[in-house]
């Protein structure tokens, strides 16, 4: 293992970063394929014509689902970190 001794202690942060991380990818994926959903997806290209840009929304609430799930994820972490014995 590449630490000597007990292994990192910072549960909550490792739950935060690791949604934050995700957060990053899934909103890349998501600007990436915008065309293609709009164009399979004629209900849905209705609805966002009303914003002004909707991957400038995508990439404006992206990192702020992936903060919030994070504090959610850090709080789990936290948890069970309690809950199980090293």
């Amino acid at each position: 293992m590449p630490w000597e001794g007990n292994p990192p202690s910072r549960f909550f942060l490792h739950g935060l970063f690791t949604s934050l991380v995700n957060s990053i990818w899934v909103t890349a994926a998501h600007i990436a394929f915008f065309t293609t959903y709009m164009a399979n997806h004629p209900q849905e290209a209705e609805m966002s014509a009303t914003m002004s840009s909707p991957r400038l929304m995508m990439l404006a609430t992206g990192p702020v689902v992936g903060l919030v799930s994070g504090l959610v994820l850090g709080l789990f972490c936290f948890v069970a970190s309690k809950l199980v014995k090293r």
